[in-house]
């Protein structure tokens, strides 16, 4: 997505086969986005502004709670 995007009001417009989760990058460059958010559910959590920490909580989250999709 590019920056200055409503992040929550573009979730809500995915449709319901869009159940997964799944991380959002925002940022002027597709090479190196500014930004990262989780998106669980049409739910955005922030993720942070580096892909190591913002990969690695959906990851974790997966295994600590059991979640199946």
């Amino acid at each position: 997505m590019q920056e200055g995007t409503d992040v929550s009001a573009s979730v809500l417009q995915k449709g319901p086969e869009c159940k997964q989760p799944y991380l959002l990058s925002v940022g002027r460059d597709v090479k190196k986005p500014s930004q990262y958010f989780l998106v669980l559910d049409r739910l955005v959590i922030p993720g942070g502004l580096d892909i190591i920490p913002a990969f690695d909580r959906p990851f974790k989250a997966h295994y600590v709670f059991n979640v199946n999709y």
